[in-house]
């Protein structure tokens, strides 16, 4: 197998814009922070030998409180919006949508996004 070496900025810069283009925010340092942490763990399967990698049902304990930060970064931002969208669910976005319509649908999105997250962390 050829070991190439990866600019981690540009990783960095690919997963942040996949996760904007779905309405999510999650800080750069959270995400460069897993990616460093998966790439040093590949890095070290791949010198170890060349037997072949094995299947895994689950992520490591550092993945997985990555996900919990997220989670919970998550969590309160979907109370921060529940709470804009209470107090000023009548700014008008477009001309016939109001904020608290468009608020719901980006809540509803990250609730998904919490749901997923949570499926993965939940892998054994």
């Amino acid at each position: 197998m050829k070991k190439i070496k990866m600019d981690n900025t540009k990783v960095v810069d690919i997963v942040m814009e996949t996760l904007e283009r779905g309405g999510l925010f999650v800080p750069k340092s959270k995400i460069d922070s897993v990616i460093k942490s998966y790439l040093a763990e590949r890095e070290e399967i791949l010198l170890d030998d060349e037997l072949p990698i094995e299947d895994s049902y689950g992520f490591n304990g550092k993945t997985k409180l990555a996900f919990d930060d997220m989670v919970g970064g998550l969590n309160d931002t979907v109370e921060d919006l529940g709470i804009i969208r209470i107090k000023e669910g009548d700014v008008l976005i477009d001309s016939d949508l109001y904020s608290e319509e468009y608020l719901e649908d980006i809540i509803n999105d990250l609730e998904s996004v919490v749901e997923r997250l949570e499926y993965l962390k939940g892998l054994e």
